[in-house]
């Protein structure tokens, strides 16, 4: 399934070598190839790892974690055909919730989320239907950017084609607009009470 990435020491108080005994498999996704600026994201798996081993497991509010481990199951084999590589992303992330795991997966531009995405929707979307609640500064929502259905500004896009998605429980939490919408609010209402 994945490299042989260097992540001896890598969460370190809640790492375990025992894929059953887990709680949460991590796996990482070094891969920039979707994005059209700022390269960069490929480095995320690596540097999460290097800071996780000066970390303590501990809470926000300093309490220690126990009885929870983490397997971490190194890197997604890197292919330069983003269609094979999704593909193998899908397959594995599939196979991490069809054993019941929840699924951490580190690292990677906006477009490793249509992979991911869709192998939650294949497992968990059986039955119902569901949701996504987007968190950014733009929607993610076109249906091809540079020639490509599978850039970082199409992940929502390929949401609404799946069949287990719910097309009225896609919540886009714009960033840049809140905070424009926001500014602006204060402003017209500071100059309207004069």
């Amino acid at each position: 399934m994945a490299d042989q990435v260097s992540t001896q020491g890598a969460f370190r108080d809640l790492r375990t070598d025992s894929y059953d005994k887990a709680d949460v498999i991590i796996m990482g996704i070094p891969f920039d190839g979707g994005a059209s600026l700022g390269k960069g994201t490929c480095e995320g798996p690596a540097m999460i790892r290097n800071l996780s081993v000066s970390l303590p497991a501990i809470t926000e509010n300093g309490y220690p974690i126990k009885d929870f481990s983490i397997k971490d199951g190194g890197d997604f084999d890197l292919n330069i055909h983003i269609e094979k590589y999704f593909e193998k992303i899908q397959n594995g992330a599939r196979k991490i919730f069809e054993d019941g795991k929840f699924g951490m997966f580190i690292g990677g531009d906006h477009s490793v989320t249509i992979p991911l995405q869709r192998a939650f929707f294949d497992n968990y979307g059986k039955n119902l239907k569901i949701g996504v609640i987007h968190f950014d500064t733009h929607p993610d929502i076109m249906d091809e950017y540079l020639s490509s259905k599978l850039a970082h500004a199409c992940p929502n896009r390929r949401n609404i084609e799946h069949e287990n998605f719910d097309k009225s429980g896609l919540t886009l939490m714009l960033h840049k607009i809140l905070t424009f919408f926001s500014v602006y609010h204060a402003a017209f209402c500071n100059t309207s009470r004069k």
